[in-house]
């Protein structure tokens, strides 16, 4: 997974969802920019959900983007 694709996608105006899928068939939906980040060194994605927990995910794991229609 390119970080530089993911961080172009929570960047877009107007942003649109999308959804990162993990090969444990898990998946997280990013509804709002401002509550996903990627590392510096691009190599991780930081997902903030409900309170203060949030979901670390390692890029080089993930299988998909799934990009919300226009």
């Amino acid at each position: 997974m390119n970080a530089d694709e993911i961080r172009g996608l929570l960047k877009a105006k107007p942003f649109k969802p999308f959804t990162v899928h993990r090969p444990d068939a898990r998946a997280v939906r990013v509804d709002d920019p401002k509550y996903a980040m990627v590392t510096q060194g691009g190599r991780f994605l930081f997902f903030c959900e409900e309170g203060d927990s949030f979901t670390r995910i390692d890029l080089t794991t993930v299988t998909h983007l799934e990009k919300e229609a226009a």
